[in-house]
């Protein structure tokens, strides 16, 4: 909802201007962010790391299947809101202190895989009680 805002009032802000002259001070933020990876995919979470982009940045916006899931200050960001054996898509987008929004990431996509069944702990301090010589 954020950058929807906020490229609205870019596209506004252009609209204003006209064609009397081009707006220098209109900018997109600073260059797209690049090489945006996953490492540790696991059934629960998935970290993604990309390259910085350059500018005064403020953080980076982290989207998921197009629907903004937080933000990181870092290079790095782990999403832990994911489930077993599911695609997701993600795109980063750098965000400056101007509050301009950058153009997204390539989108990279993740399949998370099944998740590993976990065996129930054994039992301990269990005894048993003749009820009768016979049984």
């Amino acid at each position: 909802m954020l950058v929807l805002v906020v490229v609205g009032a870019l596209i506004r802000q252009k609209l204003a201007v006209g064609n009397a002259a081009p707006a220098a001070d209109v900018t997109i933020a600073s260059t797209t962010p690049a090489g945006l990876t996953a490492s540790n995919v696991t059934a629960h979470s998935v970290t993604l790391t990309w390259s910085a982009s350059t500018g005064k940045l403020r953080d980076y916006l982290v989207f998921r299947d197009g629907a903004a899931i937080g933000t990181a200050t870092l290079t790095t960001f782990t999403d832990s809101t994911v489930a077993a054996r599911t695609s997701y898509s993600y795109q980063i987008r750098a965000h400056d202190k101007a509050g301009h929004v950058s153009a997204p990431t390539a989108a990279f996509s993740v399949t998370t895989p099944r998740g590993r069944a976990v065996a129930p702990t054994v039992p301990t301090g269990l005894t048993a009680k003749a009820v009768s010589p016979t049984r």
